[in-house]
């Protein structure tokens, strides 16, 4: 039964698009996050947050965003993601991050914190999937990945996944 519902489904939406109609996808917001054994931010943990139920907000511009997820238990996540100083983030691949309000020189910036726990110093690199910004300047999608690491280059691994009305 459930299979011949899928494909129904399935028929529906060809249907549709045969008739003129288009498929849309509904944006999403999510994070989720998988930290190794000994990762201070993480603590061994990982977990998933996703809209309407955790609410999600993104600041800042294309240079230096941060995305804030908020959950109905009163825990939160902040994710910092920065262009080299005087840059802009565009899809591609990120290496040598430093804590994002920190970074210096060319280095990139992340910065990964969990309802107050943060690091001093961070060693990591992220991939921007996706990014658009209005005429405003202002960040409305974002697709991005990460690792952090806290405090010393080989300390154990905070892995994470972002999207935001992606």
């Amino acid at each position: 039964m459930r299979r011949t519902g899928t494909v129904l489904m399935g028929l529906t939406v060809v249907a549709s698009i045969a008739a003129g109609g288009t498929a849309t996808a509904t944006p999403v917001s999510s994070y989720e996050f998988a930290s190794t054994k000994g990762d201070s931010i993480g603590e061994g943990a990982s977990g998933s947050y996703r809209a309407p139920v955790d609410k999600f907000r993104i600041t800042g511009s294309s240079e230096f965003l941060t995305v804030t997820v908020d959950t109905p238990t009163g825990a939160w996540w902040v994710v910092d993601l920065a262009a080299a100083r005087g840059q802009r983030l565009r899809p591609g691949v990120y290496l040598g991050a430093q804590r994002a309000p920190f970074r210096e020189g060319e280095a990139p910036g992340l910065a990964v914190s969990n309802t107050g726990r943060g690091c001093n110093r961070v060693w990591g690199e992220f991939e921007i999937l996706r990014i658009e910004e209005n005429t405003q300047g202002a960040v409305t999608e974002l697709e991005a990945t990460f690792t952090q690491h806290c405090e010393s280059p080989t300390a154990p691994p905070l892995k994470g996944t972002l999207h935001y009305h992606a």
